[in-house]
Protein backbone atom coordinates (compact mmCIF):
# COMPACT_ATOMS: atom_id res chain seq x y z
CA UNK A 1 0.00 0.00 0.00
CA UNK A 2 1.57 3.26 -1.16
CA UNK A 3 0.52 6.28 0.90
CA UNK A 4 1.23 9.72 -0.51
CA UNK A 5 0.56 12.80 1.60
CA UNK A 6 -0.83 10.97 4.63
CA UNK A 7 0.59 11.69 8.06
CA UNK A 8 -1.06 9.05 10.23
CA UNK A 9 -2.95 5.77 10.20
CA UNK A 10 -5.63 4.93 12.79
CA UNK A 11 -6.99 1.47 13.59
CA UNK A 12 -10.15 0.76 15.61
CA UNK A 13 -10.27 -2.82 16.96
CA UNK A 14 -13.82 -3.93 16.14
CA UNK A 15 -12.97 -7.64 15.86
CA UNK A 16 -12.92 -10.16 18.66
CA UNK A 17 -9.20 -10.35 18.01
CA UNK A 18 -7.65 -7.53 16.02
CA UNK A 19 -4.20 -8.30 14.65
CA UNK A 20 -2.23 -5.64 12.81
CA UNK A 21 1.16 -6.09 11.24
CA UNK A 22 2.85 -3.04 9.73
CA UNK A 23 6.18 -2.69 8.00
CA UNK A 24 7.50 0.32 6.12
CA UNK A 25 10.66 2.02 4.96
CA UNK A 26 9.73 5.15 6.97
CA UNK A 27 12.47 5.73 9.53
CA UNK A 28 10.64 8.05 11.97
CA UNK A 29 7.41 6.39 13.21
CA UNK A 30 5.47 7.46 16.29
CA UNK A 31 3.16 4.92 17.90
CA UNK A 32 0.18 6.49 19.63
CA UNK A 33 -3.25 5.65 20.95
CA UNK A 34 -4.60 3.29 23.59
CA UNK A 35 -2.43 0.31 22.63
CA UNK A 36 1.25 0.36 21.81
CA UNK A 37 2.76 -2.37 19.58
CA UNK A 38 3.43 -5.71 21.24
CA UNK A 39 6.59 -5.91 19.15
CA UNK A 40 8.36 -3.17 17.26
CA UNK A 41 11.69 -2.65 15.62
CA UNK A 42 12.88 0.68 14.24
CA UNK A 43 16.09 1.03 12.24
CA UNK A 44 17.62 3.20 9.55
CA UNK A 45 15.98 1.02 6.91
CA UNK A 46 12.44 1.36 8.30
CA UNK A 47 10.26 -0.20 10.97
CA UNK A 48 8.21 -3.30 11.78
CA UNK A 49 5.38 -3.24 14.34
CA UNK A 50 2.80 -5.80 15.48
CA UNK A 51 -0.40 -5.27 17.49
CA UNK A 52 -2.88 -7.76 18.90
CA UNK A 53 -5.96 -6.43 20.70
CA UNK A 54 -8.65 -8.66 22.25
CA UNK A 55 -12.26 -7.63 22.74
CA UNK A 56 -11.70 -7.75 26.51
CA UNK A 57 -9.13 -4.98 26.20
CA UNK A 58 -11.55 -2.48 24.66
CA UNK A 59 -13.91 -0.08 26.38
CA UNK A 60 -17.00 -1.33 24.47
CA UNK A 61 -18.57 -4.79 23.96
CA UNK A 62 -18.45 -6.96 20.87
CA UNK A 63 -22.24 -6.75 20.45
CA UNK A 64 -24.73 -4.09 21.44
CA UNK A 65 -27.75 -2.02 20.51
CA UNK A 66 -27.58 1.56 19.27
CA UNK A 67 -24.54 3.81 19.25
CA UNK A 68 -22.74 2.05 22.07
CA UNK A 69 -19.40 3.13 20.62
CA UNK A 70 -18.94 6.68 21.80
CA UNK A 71 -19.01 9.15 18.94
CA UNK A 72 -20.05 6.67 16.24
CA UNK A 73 -23.25 8.45 15.21
CA UNK A 74 -24.06 9.20 11.58
CA UNK A 75 -23.90 12.96 12.09
CA UNK A 76 -20.21 12.96 12.97
CA UNK A 77 -17.75 14.58 10.61
CA UNK A 78 -15.28 11.77 9.88
CA UNK A 79 -13.16 14.00 7.69
CA UNK A 80 -12.55 16.49 10.48
CA UNK A 81 -12.46 15.77 14.19
CA UNK A 82 -13.13 12.06 13.94
CA UNK A 83 -14.42 10.90 17.37
CA UNK A 84 -13.20 7.36 16.67
CA UNK A 85 -9.69 8.74 16.78
CA UNK A 86 -10.34 9.99 20.31
CA UNK A 87 -12.24 7.02 21.67
CA UNK A 88 -13.10 3.38 20.99
CA UNK A 89 -9.64 2.20 22.09
CA UNK A 90 -8.12 3.40 18.84
CA UNK A 91 -4.40 2.93 18.28
CA UNK A 92 -2.47 4.71 15.59
CA UNK A 93 0.77 5.21 13.74
CA UNK A 94 2.02 8.73 12.99
CA UNK A 95 4.66 9.32 10.36
CA UNK A 96 6.95 11.98 11.76
CA UNK A 97 8.68 14.23 9.25
CA UNK A 98 12.39 14.49 10.06
CA UNK A 99 14.11 17.85 9.83
CA UNK A 100 14.81 18.42 6.14
CA UNK A 101 17.17 20.77 4.34
CA UNK A 102 14.58 23.53 4.07
CA UNK A 103 13.97 23.56 7.82
CA UNK A 104 17.72 23.59 8.48
CA UNK A 105 18.18 26.49 6.06
CA UNK A 106 15.33 28.36 7.76
CA UNK A 107 16.95 27.79 11.15
CA UNK A 108 20.28 29.08 9.88
CA UNK A 109 18.58 32.17 8.39
CA UNK A 110 17.16 33.01 11.81
CA UNK A 111 20.71 33.86 12.92
CA UNK A 112 21.36 36.09 9.90
CA UNK A 113 20.78 39.35 11.80
CA UNK A 114 23.22 38.39 14.57
CA UNK A 115 25.79 37.26 12.02
CA UNK A 116 25.60 40.50 10.05
CA UNK A 117 25.83 42.62 13.21
CA UNK A 118 28.86 40.69 14.48
CA UNK A 119 30.55 41.04 11.10
CA UNK A 120 29.86 44.79 11.02
CA UNK A 121 31.21 45.06 14.55
CA UNK A 122 34.38 43.27 13.43
CA UNK A 123 34.92 45.72 10.60
CA UNK A 124 34.14 48.63 12.92
CA UNK A 125 36.94 47.65 15.32
CA UNK A 126 39.28 46.97 12.39
CA UNK A 127 38.42 50.44 11.11
CA UNK A 128 39.48 51.89 14.47
CA UNK A 129 42.68 49.82 14.66
CA UNK A 130 43.66 50.56 11.07
CA UNK A 131 42.67 54.23 11.40
CA UNK A 132 41.12 54.06 7.99
CA UNK A 133 37.55 55.17 7.53
CA UNK A 134 35.34 52.75 5.62
CA UNK A 135 32.49 53.95 3.44
CA UNK A 136 28.93 52.82 4.36
CA UNK A 137 28.66 51.28 0.88
CA UNK A 138 31.53 48.97 1.80
CA UNK A 139 29.61 47.81 4.87
CA UNK A 140 26.57 47.31 2.63
CA UNK A 141 28.55 45.16 0.18
CA UNK A 142 29.89 42.99 3.00
CA UNK A 143 26.35 42.55 4.34
CA UNK A 144 25.13 41.62 0.85
CA UNK A 145 27.86 38.98 0.67
CA UNK A 146 26.68 37.46 3.95
CA UNK A 147 23.08 37.40 2.71
CA UNK A 148 24.34 35.63 -0.41
CA UNK A 149 25.54 32.82 1.85
CA UNK A 150 21.96 31.81 2.68
CA UNK A 151 20.97 31.86 -0.99
CA UNK A 152 23.88 29.58 -1.84
CA UNK A 153 23.06 27.34 1.13
CA UNK A 154 19.47 26.90 -0.06
CA UNK A 155 20.54 26.25 -3.65
CA UNK A 156 23.24 23.70 -2.84
CA UNK A 157 21.18 21.90 -0.16
CA UNK A 158 18.55 21.01 -2.78
CA UNK A 159 21.15 18.88 -4.59
CA UNK A 160 23.61 17.94 -1.83
CA UNK A 161 23.43 17.17 1.87
CA UNK A 162 22.98 20.14 4.19
CA UNK A 163 26.41 19.77 5.80
CA UNK A 164 28.16 19.68 2.42
CA UNK A 165 26.11 22.63 1.16
CA UNK A 166 26.90 24.60 4.32
CA UNK A 167 30.66 24.27 3.96
CA UNK A 168 30.62 24.95 0.20
CA UNK A 169 28.61 28.13 0.73
CA UNK A 170 30.81 29.04 3.69
CA UNK A 171 34.00 28.61 1.64
CA UNK A 172 32.59 30.71 -1.20
CA UNK A 173 31.56 33.59 1.06
CA UNK A 174 34.79 33.47 3.07
CA UNK A 175 36.77 33.71 -0.16
CA UNK A 176 34.58 36.55 -1.42
CA UNK A 177 34.77 38.67 1.75
CA UNK A 178 38.45 37.93 2.38
CA UNK A 179 39.49 39.02 -1.11
CA UNK A 180 37.29 42.11 -0.89
CA UNK A 181 38.72 42.93 2.55
CA UNK A 182 42.27 42.67 1.23
CA UNK A 183 41.65 45.30 -1.43
CA UNK A 184 39.55 47.39 0.95
CA UNK A 185 41.91 47.39 3.94
CA UNK A 186 45.24 47.05 2.09
CA UNK A 187 46.59 45.17 5.10
CA UNK A 188 47.48 41.49 5.10
CA UNK A 189 47.31 41.00 8.88
CA UNK A 190 43.90 42.63 9.16
CA UNK A 191 42.67 40.57 6.23
CA UNK A 192 43.79 37.38 7.97
CA UNK A 193 42.03 38.62 11.11
CA UNK A 194 38.79 39.11 9.16
CA UNK A 195 39.11 35.62 7.69
CA UNK A 196 39.75 34.07 11.11
CA UNK A 197 36.84 35.82 12.82
CA UNK A 198 34.39 34.90 10.05
CA UNK A 199 35.62 31.29 10.02
CA UNK A 200 35.08 31.08 13.79
CA UNK A 201 31.60 32.57 13.45
CA UNK A 202 30.57 30.14 10.71
CA UNK A 203 31.95 27.23 12.71
CA UNK A 204 30.13 28.41 15.83
CA UNK A 205 26.78 28.76 14.06
CA UNK A 206 27.29 25.36 12.43
CA UNK A 207 27.72 23.78 15.87
CA UNK A 208 24.50 25.51 17.03
CA UNK A 209 22.60 24.10 14.04
CA UNK A 210 23.81 20.59 14.86
CA UNK A 211 22.13 20.86 18.29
Amino acid sequence: MDINGSTDLHVTPFGKTTTVQLSSTWTAPSFEGTFLPDERKVSDSGFVANWQVLQLNRNYPQQGVGGFVQGSGQNNNYFGDDPLRRSASTFSLKLLLPIDEYQKTLRSAQYATYFILLTFLTFFFIEILNRKRLHPIQYLLVGAGIVLFYILLLSFSEHLSFNTAYWIACAAILLLITVYSYFMLSNGKLTIMVFGILAILYGFFYSILQL
